[in-house]
């Protein structure tokens, strides 16, 4: 979903979306980085898709990252 959002929404071809993408254990909510070059930012991301419409998401997952981009500023 995320590889899709970066192509549809910031127009990256496949490769440099894929690319962006970083999804691993303990990252603190980090699922994708891209540096846009032209406005010297970092844009960081979190992704979460639920197929079920009784399941709710909450804010545990928020929280971490948040937590994280705080620390960045």
């Amino acid at each position: 979903m995320l590889i899709w959002y970066l192509e549809s929404y910031y127009r990256l071809d496949r490769r440099e979306a894929e690319d962006s993408v970083c999804d691993k254990g303990n990252d603190k909510g980090i699922d994708g980085i891209w540096v846009n070059d032209d406005d010297e930012t970092i844009v960081v991301f979190q992704s979460k898709l639920v197929e079920s419409p009784k399941k709710t998401i909450g804010d545990a997952g928020l929280r971490p990252f948040a937590g994280l981009l705080s620390h960045a500023r």
